[in-house]
C-alpha cells in the first residue's frame, strides 16, 4: 500500500514527535542532538543498546532509522521527496541509497475505537405506520465493512465493549428529527453512554447508534418522499463522534422491489455503505467540503448512487451506478491529518 504524501516537501510526515525540547516530522531519538544524530557509546563486550524512539500519532506517518560508527558520513544522510528520494535514506555524497546499517520502514497506524448501540423497539401497544416494521429495533449499526475502507488510511477498526448490552440502550423514539439529534439535552440519544467524552487525540472514538427513522419528512414515508439515512449531528461544546444510522429509512428504502430486483442492492449493502459514509464526516471532519471528496462520501447519498432518474421513485429498470468501495484520495488525506474525529 503507497503511502498518500505530498511529494513536493522535503519532509511530508503530518505529525511532529516530541521528546523534551526536540521536536521534528522526522521523529526523536531521545537524547538527540539539534542536527537529529543521537551518539552511543558501547562498552567492551557490549554489543547493543535498547533507546527511545518518538513518532506521531498520524496515520499513515513513515520513519526510517540509519546507523554508522563514522559522524560525518552520518551527517551526508538525506531523505528529500523533492528529490524523489521515497522511503531510502540517500549517502549525499554519491546520491546512492544506504543498503546496510538501516532499519525497515516504520509505519504509524491508529487504532479507531468504535462503540456500537441501538436503540429498543417500539412496545406492541405503540402504534406505527403500517409500512414500518416494528421488529427492525433493536440492531446493532452493521460495521463490517469499515476496516476495508480504512485500510487506505493506516486505521484499524476496534469495537469496544458489551456492545450488545441492553441496559445501554436508548429509549425509543419514532420519530429522530436532525434538531432532536443535534440537541444537547439529557435525552439526547449519542449522551446515553458517559464515555462518549473518551474521545481523545491519544484514543480515536466514535459511538455508533441504530435509531428508528429520521424526521417526517425524511422517513421515505410515503415511497417518494425523502429520506436520511444516516447522521452525524454536529454537537455543541462536544466533538461531533457521533452517528446515527435510521435503520427502518434502510429497511423501507431496500423494500422497494426496483431497487432489490432491478440493481440487486440488498439492505444490508445499504446499511454498510451508510455507515462509511456517515463515519467519513467525523474523520474527515472538513464541514461542507467532506461531500465534495466524492466517491463514498458523495452528496445525496444514496439517490446518486441507486437513483440515477432523481424522481426518488426507483423506476424498474432504471440505471444503478456501483457503490464506492473506497474513500477518495483527497478524503484519505483529510483522515490522515486529523487530531482525532469530529474534533
Amino acid at each position: 500500500m503507497m503511502p498518500l504524501d505530498d511529494e513536493t516537501l522535503i519532509a511530508d510526515n503530518r505529525g511532529f514527535a516530541t521528546i523534551g525540547p526536540s521536536s521534528s516530522l522526522e521523529g526523536v531519538l531521545d537524547g538527540q542532538d539539534i542536527n537529529g544524530i543521537l551518539k552511543l557509546t558501547f562498552a567492551k563486550g557490549e554489543d547493543a543498546k535498547t533507546i527511545d524512539f518518538k513518532v506521531s500519532k498520524q496515520p499513515g506517518d513513515n520513519y526510517r532509522i540509519a546507523a554508522h560508527f563514522d559522524e560525518d558520513f552520518v551527517k551526508s544522510f538525506r531523505n528529500d521527496d523533492t528529490q524523489n528520494d521515497g522511503d531510502k535514506i540517500i549517502d549525499n555524497n554519491s546520491n546512492q541509497p544506504l543498503t546496510n546499517g538501516i532499519s525497515e520502514v516504520l509505519t504509524v497506524w491508529r487504532f479507531l475505537h468504535l462503540e456500537l448501540d441501538t436503540m429498543i423497539g417500539p412496545a406492541l401497544a405503540t402504534p406505527i405506520a403500517a409500512d414500518d416494521d416494528r421488529f427492525i429495533l433493536p440492531r446493532i449499526p452493521d460495521v463490517s465493512i469499515v476496516d476495508s475502507y480504512l485500510d487506505d488510511s493506516y486505521i484499524v477498526s476496534k469495537i469496544l465493549g458489551d456492545s450488545i448490552d441492553t441496559s445501554d440502550n436508548a429509549l425509543f423514539d419514532y420519530h429522530t428529527t436532525d434538531a432532536e439529534a443535534s440537541s444537547t439535552l439529557p435525552f439526547h440519544p449519542c449522551f446515553e453512554k458517559r464515555d462518549f467524552d473518551k474521545n481523545l487525540d491519544e484514543f480515536w472514538f466514535v459511538y455508533l447508534l441504530s435509531v428508528f427513522q429520521g424526521g417526517t419528512g425524511d422517513d421515505y414515508d410515503p415511497d417518494g418522499s425523502g429520506w436520511e439515512l444516516g447522521y452525524n449531528p454536529p454537537l455543541a461544546g462536544r466533538d461531533n463522534s457521533c452517528i446515527l444510522i435510521y435503520q427502518e429509512n434502510i429497511r423501507d428504502l431496500a423494500a422497494n422491489s426496483n431497487i432489490v430486483v432491478a440493481s440487486g442492492l440488498f439492505g444490508f449493502e445499504l446499511e454498510q455503505a451508510t455507515v462509511i459514509h456517515e463515519l467519513g464526516h467525523p474523520l474527515i471532519n472538513q464541514g461542507g467540503v467532506d461531500h465534495a471528496t466524492g466517491l463514498i462520501m458523495n452528496d445525496g447519498w444514496p439517490e446518486v448512487f441507486v437513483d440515477t432518474n432523481g424522481n426518488n421513485m426507483f423506476d424498474a429498470g432504471e440505471p444503478v451506478n456501483p457503490i464506492p468501495t473506497r474513500f477518495a484520495d483527497t478524503a484519505l488525506n483529510f483522515i490522515r491529518s486529523g487530531d482525532r474525529p469530529g474534533s
